[in-house]
């Protein structure tokens, strides 16, 4: 599917996903993240068996409403889990998410932890878990349903879980954090004098986080992502690319260790960290 705000070259044809898994393999990346909602995505990676044989597979549930699951909600989880399967062309994947985690604590949110708890112990999944915007609602969902993978975003600008402690506590809890949005949808890697004025509250912030990798000799996906390896709490973390060009970009000569101070590098504004608020 067409992703994300900054995407400039559309939907990779099957040929370049192929490249892309093959690029992703010899470079030793180990989880593929897709969902049943993400478009052709699914059938897609299932025509590319080969490729993906040494790729753990994550995918996600459908995405119900807000207001209250229905009756046929687990029925609709678990249909759309066997379709799943069926797309990828695997017996069995290593994890399964929610979705959208506000679905676990609205009326009758039990039904779909129950089917994803049955679906684990029919040895289909390994993991399960939530896929979420806030700290705030993890945990919450954390107190009543016991889980094993959190995907959550966190970047340069973004380190609200960080300095709520919400990372801490939940790897406490023995939950796996994969972080997403590490280039928050490439906003971090787009030449900050390109913007619109939507981004004016950040633009200043990246033009100088821009300025400061070309004095460090380090790229700024280099950058972002280094952000994101020192932090302990971290398991994996989640990036998109659309071509073959833009994965050697970020992964060609890609740097063990970094020296680059990232204290003047942040933001507070919900309007910018959060893309969902991003107008259209």
């Amino acid at each position: 599917m067409y992703y994300g705000r900054f995407n400039r070259e559309g939907v990779p044809s099957i040929e370049s996903t192929r490249k892309i898994l093959n690029r992703a393999n010899k470079f030793g990346l180990s989880v593929i993240d897709t969902a049943f909602q993400y478009g052709e995505s699914e059938s897609i990676i299932g025509l590319c068996h080969d490729e993906i044989s040494n790729l753990k597979v994550i995918t996600k549930t459908p995405i119900f409403s807000d207001e209250v699951i229905p009756y046929s909600g687990a029925l609709l989880l678990r249909n759309a889990f066997d379709k799943s399967l069926h797309s990828l062309q695997l017996s069995t994947v290593h994890g399964l998410l929610i979705h959208h985690a506000p679905n676990l604590l609205a009326p009758a949110g039990e039904m779909l932890y129950e089917e994803m708890l049955k679906i684990k112990r029919e040895g289909l999944v390994r993991y399960i878990g939530v896929s979420a915007y806030s700290g705030d609602i993890i945990e919450q969902i954390q107190d009543k349903f016991p889980l094993d993978i959190v995907q959550l975003p966190i970047n340069m600008l973004d380190r609200r879980l960080l300095t709520s402690g919400t990372l801490s506590r939940l790897v406490a809890s023995g939950i796996q954090i994969h972080a997403r949005s590490a280039f928050l949808q490439g906003l971090l890697l787009t030449d900050p004098m390109k913007l619109t004025s939507q981004f004016d509250a950040v633009k200043e912030t990246l033009i100088a986080f821009h300025s400061h990798c070309r004095k460090s000799g380090v790229k700024p996906a280099h950058a972002a992502l280094h952000y994101l390896l020192r932090i302990p709490e971290i398991s994996k973390i989640i990036i998109g690319v659309e071509s073959v060009s833009q994965f050697d970009d970020i992964f060609t000569n890609f740097p063990a260790e970094i020296d680059f101070d990232y204290n003047n590098f942040t933001c507070d504004n919900i309007e910018i960290l959060n893309p969902v608020l991003w107008a259209h």
